[in-house]
């Protein structure tokens, strides 16, 4: 499995969590939720933007 399909799935499992806490009245937990809901989209958000190379030369080329 690759790396985004486990943060994707860990989105849906927040998720799915906070529709029980609300559901269930479990609402000291509410807050923690939103924000690790918060964090795990702002994650799955910067993972578009990862590169995997390393473009040092190229940059270096470009500031003389």
């Amino acid at each position: 499995m690759s790396v985004y399909s486990q943060v994707d799935k860990a989105e849906e499992a927040i998720r799915q969590a906070l529709i029980n806490a609300l559901a269930e009245g479990d609402d000291q937990h509410l807050t923690d939720l939103f924000n690790l809901l918060s964090s795990i989209q702002t994650v799955k958000k910067d993972m578009n933007t990862i590169r995997f190379t390393d473009n040092t030369s190229s940059y270096y080329a470009r500031s003389s």
